[in-house]
């Protein structure tokens, strides 16, 4: 039987996210207009903490866009979120303040919730269920079904060595051999990085997997988890992180921020191992479809090159500053995992771009900045891993990574744009065969 790739079970989903120039209420109730009609356009207000409006509660199935505008103090995220609550259908992140964008989806029939989020962490803000109505699917073509089988597998692979290196790394780390847990930190996280928007897609997990210091409530300890609404232990990659090279002055005052006492102790050091171990296993189970919790894992070619735009966001967001792994400086590793990730998005959805009209150019444009960016990035190779990240604004090196990824970013967010053209939206479902 042929397959159908979609955005989640009972919905289809792609997005892209053009920047233009340049949600909330503190409840979680609708904030949309009730006397909203079906549309394909839409505006959102998103203002810090306090508004999340959507102009209309109702669209039809295909193409929509979401016209973003950020008039608040602080940069935020606007996110689709599945019927359940429990997945991130897609998002825009990194809205700064004063900024628009035009945020393009496309959506199956079905029940869907807009939010906001302040500053891109803690609660979620004006929390509004979204119908689509008309063809429950979003349908695809052969070369754009082959590209998703092609990327689903890459995603299974990455994820399945990701679990091996996490119980290696864990076992290491809760045993004491502080040096074999500090040299599998870069190189196993690396599979994490790569296809990090699918982790994504399930909020919580990467919460529990992935969040920094600056996603902890400095009053409780604790973190977030917006889908769920609870609040947890911080706890994931980057609270062993801390364990493993934090010293002095801000590190320690990290620690106290998260209520721990610092270094931890063997029964800190031991749930902490534990808890990744389980919370990758999950992640393991999900995209291998032995979940029940999140659903099925299914994706589109328009999701492939939406994560693609994700990765590359990743790397201007919190990578190129070395906000991501600021205690142990192996942010180049996270650097290069992000390009690799959206580089196989791109070579999966080659062919795809080919057959348009605008593709070879395209084509053309991202294979020259893709080759300038490795030969950026080869620089700071050391052996099997990379030198410590050292850069700052302003530095002769960090101007030129952030001009070379300014025009890989741009290219790469071209790719949704071309696909998405009108004869290949809505393109004919293939028949199912015996």
């Amino acid at each position: 039987m042929k397959k159908k790739y979609m955005m989640q079970a009972g919905a289809g989903l792609a997005a892209v996210a053009v920047l233009l120039s340049g949600c909330s209420s503190s409840d979680n109730t609708s904030n949309t207009s009730t006397e909203a009609k079906a549309t394909d356009t839409l505006n959102v207000t998103i203002v810090d903490d306090k508004d999340c409006k959507v102009s209309a509660a109702t669209a039809q199935a295909g193409k929509i866009t979401f016209k973003l505008k950020n008039d608040g103090k602080n940069k935020n995220e606007f996110e689709i979120l599945s019927e359940d609550g429990k997945r991130i259908v897609s998002e825009k992140e990194n809205i700064a303040a004063g900024q628009s964008a035009e945020f393009i989806v496309q959506l199956g029939a079905g029940k869907y919730y807009t939010v906001c989020k302040d500053d891109m962490v803690g609660p979620l803000v004006g929390k509004a269920e979204f119908t689509v109505t008309g063809d429950a699917n979003v349908k695809t073509d052969e070369t754009w079904q082959k590209a998703a089988d092609e990327y689903a597998a890459f995603v299974k692979s990455e994820v399945d060595a990701l679990l091996v290196g996490t119980k290696e790394f864990a076992e290491a780390y809760k045993s004491g051999d502080t040096q074999k847990a500090k040299s599998l930190f870069a190189p196993t996280r690396a599979h994490y990085e790569a296809i990090e928007p699918v982790a994504e897609t399930l909020g919580d997990l990467d919460g529990m997997i992935d969040f920094r210091i600056d996603e902890v409530d400095e009053e409780t300890g604790k973190i977030s988890l917006p889908l769920s609404e609870e609040e947890a232990d911080w706890t994931g990659w980057h609270a062993i992180e801390l364990d493993l090279w934090g010293a002095e002055g801000d590190d320690k005052e990290d620690a106290a921020k998260a209520k721990v006492s610092f270094p931890y102790d063997d029964a800190k050091r031991a749930t902490l191992a534990q808890k990744l171990v389980d919370d990758t296993q999950a992640l393991a189970d999900f995209v291998n479809g032995k979940d029940d919790k999140y659903g099925e894992f299914i994706i589109s070619v328009p999701d492939i090159s939406n994560g693609a735009i994700g990765l590359m966001d990743e790397v201007a967001d919190s990578k190129i500053t070395g906000e991501e792994d600021r205690y142990s400086h192996t942010d180049m590793s996270d650097f290069t995992a992000n390009v690799a990730g959206a580089k196989k998005a791109y070579e999966v959805l080659k062919p795809a771009l080919q057959a348009k009209e605008n593709g070879k150019k395209l084509i053309e444009e991202i294979e020259a900045s893709l080759a300038t960016m490795e030969e950026d990035l080869a620089k700071y190779k050391e052996g099997d891993t990379y030198k410590a990240y050292s850069l700052q604004k302003g530095d002769a090196e960090y101007d030129k990574l952030a001009k070379d990824l300014q025009v890989l970013s741009a290219n790469i967010s071209d790719i949704t744009k071309v696909l998405l053209g009108d004869d290949a939206i809505r393109p004919e479902e293939p028949e199912e065969e015996e």
